[in-house]
């Protein structure tokens, strides 16, 4: 863990796999952060230093009108991660 004074230079973390039932707008993302904050609360402070193995969606719908690809732009931008690193799953 990280102390208030202290910079963080790279958080590694394993694969990380997040089911999402139905994606609409910000549900990318909104599922990531909602898997931080139950699981790694303290790694929100220190976005952009985060270095996960893999991010692995696993989509089961996706809503009209969505374009996903600006979905996961979203989570790479939000986050910092490169894109290369997020991967996407849609169960038919």
């Amino acid at each position: 863990m990280c102390k208030d004074n202290e910079v963080m230079m790279e958080i590694t973390l394993p694969r990380i796999v997040i089911n999402v039932e139905l994606v609409g707008t910000n549900s990318l993302l909104g599922s990531l952060c909602r898997y931080f904050l139950e699981n790694h609360p303290d790694c929100l402070k220190n976005i952009g230093v985060l270095n996960p193995e893999e991010i692995v969606f696993i989509i089961e719908k996706v809503a009209e009108d969505i374009d996903l690809h600006y979905e996961i732009r979203k989570v790479r931008d939000a986050f910092k991660i490169k894109e290369n690193k997020i991967v996407v799953n849609i169960e038919s």
